[in-house]
């Protein structure tokens, strides 16, 4: 009985400690009924990126910086290379806009809609970069495990 109670407690404590790694909200439209899952904006180097998943698709949003204005069209293809040398390229799905914050910097939104073979990439590999326009992005190795632990947590959250 003792056993079966210890095992009872670590299985939670596995399962809390999992939940915690999990920053990731469910958001449900009020017209639809629809449930969107999403991490918060979390900051690398020169970009911000947000996954989220909502009815069938999962998205890589990004928010590049630059101390240029740039264009990063509708159509434009987005490369994320990882640690193993492989490169995903996705097509930015999301309208050019360029805009400038109170920071000093420009930045654009990008995105990307990730087929289920590129999220098993993203599930399995870390990060190395991220090349939108003509911003590279380096992806340090404490970040890319963040990142890879996030669609991991997406992918987990119902």
């Amino acid at each position: 009985m003792k056993k079966i109670i210890l095992t009872g407690v670590a299985i939670l404590t596995l399962g809390l400690s999992f939940t915690q790694e999990c920053n990731v909200k469910t958001i449900v439209d009020e017209y639809t009924g629809d449930r969107t899952i999403q991490t918060s904006f979390i900051k690398l180097l020169s970009c911000s990126y947000q996954i989220y998943k909502s009815s069938g698709y999962t998205v890589l949003l990004l928010k590049v910086n630059c101390y240029k204005p740039q264009i990063i069209d509708k159509g434009q293809t987005i490369y994320v290379k990882f640690e193993d040398g492989s490169v995903v390229q996705g097509s930015n799905t999301s309208l050019s806009m360029c805009e400038y914050d109170n920071s000093g910097y420009y930045y654009n939104f990008v995105q990307i809609i990730l087929t289920e073979e590129q999220l098993a990439t993203f599930e399995s590999k870390l990060i190395n970069g991220i090349r939108c326009g003509i911003s590279d992005v380096p992806v340090y190795a404490f970040q890319a495990k963040k990142i890879r632990n996030n669609f991991n947590c997406i992918k987990h959250t119902n």
